[in-house]
């Protein structure tokens, strides 16, 4: 999905104005989102291990599904991240933390895991030279503990997607796992 609306941007955007207008509409497009997430979804939800993008729409499991809510949001986190750098304004990054917090509110762990990776590639990659390199090394690193720490020790958090990575990591020590790890360690296996 992300090689084919890179593929697509690239292709149908003539200006850097073009692609910095979609860039904005995805931001805005998610803020969007969020709110409707606020009124559709119920108080009860949050936090209580529901996926709650199964109450957006009709899709995966009667509802919009938890992956692609997640992936919209880690885009437009993506997008926010970028414009913070390149504009210096802290709004852009109070976006990127908010649009970080519902997409693991969504529970899916492989594309809250896509959205920490390219967070912290784009922080690192972004540094002009060795010391911010290393400050940004250092920022990514504190801030990966910390959002991790919060996952395993706030409860919504916990509820949402902490006893779900928990499942995870414990597949690679050998313990029990839920079948969504399994089919995708079964996927690796037979492309291998």
């Amino acid at each position: 999905q992300i090689i084919m609306f890179g593929t697509t941007l690239i292709l149908y955007t003539k200006s850097e104005k073009q692609i910095t207008n979609i860039t904005n509409y995805i931001i805005t497009s998610c803020v969007i989102l969020i709110f409707r997430l606020i009124v559709t979804v119920p108080v009860s939800a949050w936090g209580s291990g529901t996926r709650i993008g199964q109450y957006l729409g009709s899709g995966q499991s009667g509802g919009y599904g938890n992956t692609n809510l997640t992936y919209v949001l880690s885009l437009g986190a993506i997008f926010a991240l970028f414009k913070g750098i390149e504009s210096k304004k802290k709004k852009y990054y109070i976006l990127v933390a908010t649009f970080t917090l519902f997409s693991m509110l969504s529970g899916s762990k492989k594309s809250i895991i896509l959205l920490f990776i390219t967070l912290l590639l784009t922080m690192i990659l972004t540094s002009k030279n060795i010391l911010k390199f290393a400050k940004m090394l250092l920022i990514s690193s504190i801030s990966l503990l910390v959002v991790w720490y919060a996952i395993m020790y706030v409860d919504v958090l916990y509820q949402s997607v902490g006893f779900r990575m928990e499942i995870f990591i414990s597949y690679f020590n050998g313990g029990e796992t839920d079948a969504s790890t399994l089919s995708r360690s079964d996927f690796l296996l037979q492309g291998i």
